[in-house]
C-alpha cells in the first residue's frame, strides 16, 4: 500500500475533497436545535468565529464538516494574525494560537482559492505570551507547504516570525502570482535568503523587508517593476543601496529609515531615475555619520519628483 504524503514532502498532491451531501436523521422541531438552522445561517454564525475555532467545529458533526469545507473552498483571505485579548491585569492575555499542523490543514482546504495570507505577529505582544502561530517541525516547511497548496496566492505576510527558518523559501518559485511579501522583523531573512526570494518571485511589486539582517548585496536583481521597498532598520551600505536607483525605476514608495551613512551621490542617483516616487521616508538615525550638505541636496532633489506626495526626512547630527 502506498503511504501517504503530508504537506511539505516532495510528490504531495492535494487530495480530493468529499463533494457529497449528507443525511440526517429527523429532528424533532417541537425542541429547540441549532441543528434546525438552514445552512445559510450556520454560515453566518460560523463566520463570525476567529479562525482557530472554526476548524475545530468540523468534529460536531459530518453536516457541520461540510458546511466548513465549502466556507474554506470558497474563502480567498485567511488572516491568523487575528487573536482575542481578554482583558486581565496589566497585559492582555491572547488566546488563539494555531499550530502548523493547523495551517496545513486550512491550507489544504482553501489553498487553490487563496489570495491572501498572513501569519504575521503585529503589535507589541509580551515575551511570556504564547506566539500566535506555533511554528511545530511542520514550521521548517512552510514555504514548500505553502507553494504546494496555494498556486495562486498573491500576498504573503510573515512579519514577526523571528524564529521562521528561510532556507526552503526558493520554493515559492511555484507561486508565480505573488506580488506582496513582508517579513518584516523575521530575524532568520538574511542576505542569502532574500536573493533566494528575489530570484524566485522575480515579479514582486511590495516587499517590507524592515528589520532584518540584508544588507542589499542583491539589490541590483531587484524586481524592475518594483513599486514599494521598505528597508528601514537594515545595515545597509551605502555600496549596495546606490544599485537601488539603477534596478528600480518604476518605484512609487521607498521607506530607508535608520540608515547609519547618508550619501549624497546616492539621492542625486534616486533623482534621476525614480521620478515615479509618490511617498519617500528617510530618517538616519540618532547615531548616523551625517555627510556635509547631504541635507540640502535631498530638499532640493525632491522638487524634482513630479508625483512626490509624501515626504519625511528626519536628518539629525548625532553632535
Amino acid at each position: 500500500m502506498e503511504e501517504l504524503k503530508q504537506p511539505g514532502e516532495e510528490g504531495f498532491i492535494r487530495p480530493p475533497l468529499p463533494d457529497r451531501d449528507y443525511d440526517l436523521s429527523p429532528l424533532d422541531r417541537s425542541k429547540p436545535s441549532i441543528h434546525v438552522l438552514v445552512d445559510d445561517v450556520m454560515i453566518r454564525i460560523l463566520e463570525h468565529l476567529p479562525v482557530k475555532e472554526r476548524i475545530l467545529c468540523e468534529i460536531v458533526c459530518r453536516r457541520w464538516q461540510a458546511i466548513l469545507y465549502g466556507m474554506f473552498k470558497r474563502t480567498q483571505r485567511l488572516d491568523l494574525s487575528q487573536f482575542n485579548p481578554i482583558k486581565t491585569g496589566r497585559f492582555p492575555q491572547f488566546q488563539c494560537r494555531v499550530s502548523m499542523s493547523a495551517v496545513s490543514k486550512m491550507l489544504i482546504l482553501t489553498g487553490e482559492t487563496l489570495k491572501y495570507l498572513s501569519l504575521a505577529r503585529d503589535g507589541y505582544v509580551p515575551l511570556w505570551v504564547q506566539p500566535i502561530v506555533k511554528y511545530d517541525s511542520t514550521g521548517e516547511k512552510l514555504f514548500l507547504i505553502i507553494a504546494q497548496l496555494c498556486p495562486n496566492l498573491e500576498y504573503l505576510d510573515l512579519s514577526g516570525a523571528s524564529e521562521l527558518d528561510f532556507d526552503d523559501v526558493k520554493a515559492l518559485k511555484d507561486c508565480k502570482h505573488i506580488k506582496h511579501f513582508s517579513a518584516k522583523g523575521c530575524d532568520g531573512l538574511n542576505n542569502d535568503s532574500f536573493q533566494e526570494l528575489i530570484s524566485a518571485l522575480p515579479h514582486l511589486e511590495k516587499i517590507n523587508v524592515m528589520s532584518t539582517a540584508i544588507e542589499g548585496r542583491c539589490f541590483n536583481i531587484l524586481p524592475a517593476e518594483l513599486k514599494e521597498l521598505n528597508i528601514s532598520d537594515c545595515p545597509l551600505s551605502m555600496r549596495n543601496l546606490r544599485k537601488l536607483s539603477n534596478t528600480c525605476k518604476t518605484l512609487e514608495v521607498l521607506e530607508i529609515e535608520g540608515l547609519r551613512k547618508l550619501d549624497e551621490e546616492f539621492f542625486k542617483q534616486l533623482g534621476v531615475n525614480c521620478k515615479s516616487l509618490t511617498t519617500l521616508n528617510i530618517n538616519n538615525g540618532k547615531y548616523a555619520e551625517l555627510v556635509h550638505g547631504v541635507q540640502e541636496t535631498i530638499e532640493h532633489i525632491v522638487k524634482d519628483f513630479p508625483d512626490l506626495k509624501h515626504f519625511k526626512c528626519n536628518i539629525t547630527d548625532p553632535d
